[in-house]
């Protein structure tokens, strides 16, 4: 019994040797180095959900897209309740343009953290891609619900309204993205943008103007055009 208990502690401890070096890699952004520490770490403990994980967020870094999900779908295999992993996935899935599978994990990540926010802004993200402004606009939605102060969830979701013709919801959702964060340059475009369609050339100009501030005077050169 004891000769178990030592191969035990041994197998233990070599695998936190090769994860936590694998662990300092990604602290230093060596994600190269990483891998191999985390491939090792696999080879010593091939059921610990953590090491596929930790390994499919370097192969992401590295831009490994199909081996990022590999690991991530082995780390869910092992542990189906990690809502991190359906989360990862489901990103890399968008990046790769896959948004009906992005929406499928991020609608997993949901059941199981009914709060993360990321997750049901990503899959707003994903269903506006999708044309789909409605359930886009329920997403953003949520994410206010939970973070009332959220900006960008703000600005997203007057672009689904804008993407609907709601021209006023939308106006109202780019104010209030502004009023949370007086430098989103995104939110000034995005307001401009539609004050210049309404023709009113006076608050897209101003709009125009504070962007051209933030460092983008595109905007303003276009309304110049318009004028």
């Amino acid at each position: 019994m004891r000769a178990i208990l030592a191969l035990l502690t041994i197998a233990v401890f070599a695998w936190t040797d090769a994860f936590d070096d694998g662990v300092a890699a990604v602290v230093r952004g060596d994600h190269q180095e990483a891998v191999k520490q985390f491939t090792q770490a696999i080879k010593q403990n091939p059921n610990n959900a953590r090491v596929y994980y930790n390994r499919g967020v370097s192969y992401s870094m590295l831009g490994d897209h199909k081996k990022a999900i590999a690991d991530y779908t082995r780390a869910i295999k092992i542990d189906p309740s990690d809502a991190r992993a359906y989360y990862n996935r489901g990103a890399t899935y968008y990046k790769l343009g896959d948004h009906s599978k992005a929406i499928g994990d991020y609608t997993q990540a949901i059941k199981i953290d009914p709060k993360d926010i990321k997750a049901y802004h990503n899959r707003g993200i994903s269903y506006k891609a999708l044309g789909d402004y409605s359930k886009a606009i329920a997403d953003y939605t949520r994410v206010i619900k939970i973070a009332p102060n959220d900006a960008r969830a703000y600005n997203d979701r007057g672009s689904s309204y804008a993407a609907l013709r709601d021209f006023k919801k939308a106006i109202e959702d780019f104010t209030r993205a502004i009023k949370f964060d007086p430098n989103y340059a995104l939110a000034y475009n995005n307001r401009g943008v539609l004050y210049a369609e309404l023709d009113d050339f006076e608050k897209a100009t101003e709009d125009a103007r504070k962007l051209c501030s933030l460092g983008y005077c595109e905007l303003l050169e276009r309304i110049a055009k318009k004028e």
